[in-house]
């Protein structure tokens, strides 16, 4: 996969961030989005701590929450 990443890195075709999400649903990006968002957590543990990373997951679950009981 790494072979991949880099070609598609040197191509300008990675999956942009707001779209990693949706990229999980389309079996021809799927490998690829899994290992995007593996990079995407590594650099978020590496930049913040496995502390900001928790932070962020907490914020996320309860932005969740909120717009469910909207």
């Amino acid at each position: 996969m790494d072979f991949t990443f880099a070609s598609l890195l040197n191509r300008g075709e990675t999956i942009k961030l707001k779209d990693l999400n949706a990229a999980f649903q389309d079996p021809k990006l799927i490998g690829i989005a899994y290992y995007q968002a593996s990079l995407v957590v590594d650099h978020l543990v590496a930049t913040f701590g496995q502390s900001g990373l928790n932070k962020l997951l907490r914020a996320l679950r309860a932005r969740t929450r909120h717009r469910r009981r909207r």
